[in-house]
């Protein structure tokens, strides 16, 4: 016969799972997300003065953008990896965020590439056509 446990059973005992590493998984979030905000403060977009040609412009603004989400996708792996050896109840450690960066760098790149790639591509079009339209509009004579 199989025993249930109660809400209050398992409330309990997810505390005194996650009692010896809350300080680590909460030290590992402030890190993860203030990396996240200095990358994306840090890599805008290049201003148009800067570069004349509208293309030119939109291929720069978009390989900065695959280079900042690669980043932040191999941060995101990294959280993955800590917050998985925490269920686990194996020792866990702020290094541990940068779990990408040292042993899984190729499978990381090559999964924020391909999640990464779908996202891009409708953006790129749509910005593109809106670009193009915004001109038809203010070369269309009055």
């Amino acid at each position: 016969m199989k025993s249930c446990i109660t809400y209050a059973q398992l409330k309990s005992s997810a505390k005194e799972r996650m009692k010896p590493v809350l300080g680590t998984l909460i030290g590992a979030a402030a890190v993860s997300i203030g990396i996240h905000l200095v990358i994306r403060l840090s890599v805008s977009r290049p201003h148009p003065f800067f570069i004349r040609s509208p293309f030119l412009w939109y291929v720069m603004s978009y390989l900065i953008l695959i280079l900042s989400n690669t980043l932040l996708g191999m941060l995101q792996v990294g959280f993955c990896h800590l917050a998985l050896k925490a269920h686990r109840s194996q020792a866990v450690s702020v290094r541990d965020l940068f779990y990408a960066f040292s042993r899984q760098t190729k499978s990381s790149i090559s999964l924020s590439k391909c999640t990464f790639i779908f996202m891009v591509k409708t953006k790129f079009y749509l910005e593109l056509a809106e670009h193009q339209l915004s001109e038809q509009e203010t070369s269309a004579p009055s």
